[in-house]
């Protein structure tokens, strides 16, 4: 059947649930009427959301002879009017997303029948509702999926929905520092890639600069910077004064301004590495620094390669996660496998050590199997099947500085891998 109908309110399509006509052979919109006369009918319709409004309607007078039958019974519906009110129903849409630590781009809650309240439960933490308004602002300082529940409502009652919020992390890798003693004729190797376009990155290698703290640096270190098929782009022996108010505004502790630590600033994008070489022996720090603003362009991978020895001549890599949020990260202090790519002298069983200032927050001696996948899926060179390289996957909070240390077990030595990666 397919009735005229005219709705004083139409909030979604009605469909028609049953006609009960008084009179009718059954009670069944397709029986007809057995004499002429006026009817009094009531309609029942069912909404989308499983809501049942009950309206006032009438059969006009007419002759209806014979048999009838449902099609002649049609043409005497003339007129159905919904009289009842109806709760409002959200028509916004149910899924909406923004980042930690930036301004909500905005999400207005709509609904049918003129709403005249809105409430929320579940929004993340820096995140409000207008509850006249139904709008959303604010700036979130935490980062996940949030499943918030959404109500509006009118005089006659309210509805509610699920809305699924996806707020994601703005941290981001932002500085990488590896401490070493170093001898004549080493070479320390740092390598990291930047994504999603050419950044600015700070390069430093203190030497002379590191006497300060109570450590013997080595005299005169020298930088090279290579690009990914090995060119060399960059190079620097003794600083130049004027990256001195860089070093302020990135927070890095400056250098005498005759000393003869090595610095430089290139922009960089993809796949680069460092190698550092001094003269004589003593300790080394080289670092790398994100120098340009947290705009999509981010540094997704840092490492370093050196010797591992004992005592204080393990290897140390610091890092700074900056940002607001949380970050997934993958470490791995690869030894073994780097034979397979003709490195002599490697560690044989390294072991490593994730802290948060003086606390360890993660360990790992031989890395698991189950973390192939997210070796692959971040670019990075298998490990070989059971190996005694380690990695491990670790959430972290941003905002603050990690150290990574490795060591060889049982006090053996020998080159080692630190990498560092953000998932994804």
């Amino acid at each position: 059947m397919n009735p005229s109908v005219q709705i004083s309110e139409r909030p979604r399509p009605w469909a028609l649930a049953s006609i009960l006509l008084a009179g009718a052979i059954a009670q069944s919109a397709l029986a007809a009427p057995r004499t002429s006369s006026s009817y009094g009918i009531t309609a029942d319709f069912v909404d989308s959301g499983g809501q049942r409004i009950t309206s006032a309607a009438y059969i006009s007078e007419g002759s209806i002879g014979g048999t009838g039958g449902a099609s002649m019974f049609v043409s005497l519906i003339t007129d159905i009017v919904q009289v009842a009110a109806v709760v409002p129903f959200v028509t916004s849409a149910l899924t909406a997303s923004g980042t930690a630590g930036q301004t909500f781009p905005g999400y207005a809650a709509t609904g049918t029948d003129s709403p005249t309240s809105y409430s929320a439960t579940g929004l993340p933490a820096g995140l409000t509702l207008d509850s006249s308004t139904g709008r959303i602002s604010g700036t979130p300082t935490v980062s996940g999926t949030f499943n918030v529940t959404l109500r509006v409502g009118n005089s006659v009652g309210f509805s509610s929905v699920t809305l699924v919020l996806t707020i994601a992390s703005d941290s981001y890798l932002a500085n990488l520092s590896v401490r070493a003693g170093m001898a004549a004729g080493q070479t320390l190797i740092v390598g990291f890639v930047v994504e999603g376009g050419a950044k600015p990155m700070l390069i430093r290698a203190a030497g002379p600069g590191l006497n300060k703290f109570g450590l013997t640096g080595v005299v005169d270190p020298k930088l090279v910077l290579f690009a990914g098929d090995g060119r060399s782009v960059a190079t620097n022996d003794n600083w130049d004064v004027a990256l001195k108010s860089i070093f302020a505004s990135l927070g890095a502790f400056a250098f005498d301004e005759d000393s003869k630590d090595a610095a430089l600033q290139q922009s960089i994008n993809g796949l680069h590495t460092v190698a550092v070489t001094s003269t004589n022996s003593g300790a080394i720090l080289v670092e790398a620094y994100d120098a340009g603003p947290n705009d999509g362009r981010k540094l997704i991978n840092l490492s370093t390669r050196f010797q591992v020895g004992t005592g204080g001549d393990i290897l140390i890599a610091g890092f700074v996660l900056a940002g607001t949020g949380t970050k997934q990260v993958l470490v791995r202090a690869v030894g073994p496998t780097l034979a397979s790519f003709g490195v002599p002298g490697v560690l044989a069983d390294p072991q490593l050590a994730v802290f948060d200032g003086a606390t360890v927050i993660a360990s790992n001696n031989d890395w698991s199997s189950t973390l192939a996948p997210t070796f692959a899926n971040v670019g990075a060179f298998a490990l070989g099947a059971g190996s005694r390289d380690a990695a491990l996957v670790i959430t972290l909070q941003a905002g603050k500085a990690y150290t990574v240390q490795v060591s060889g077990v049982g006090n053996t030595t020998g080159e080692a891998l630190i990498e560092i990666y953000a998932l994804p």
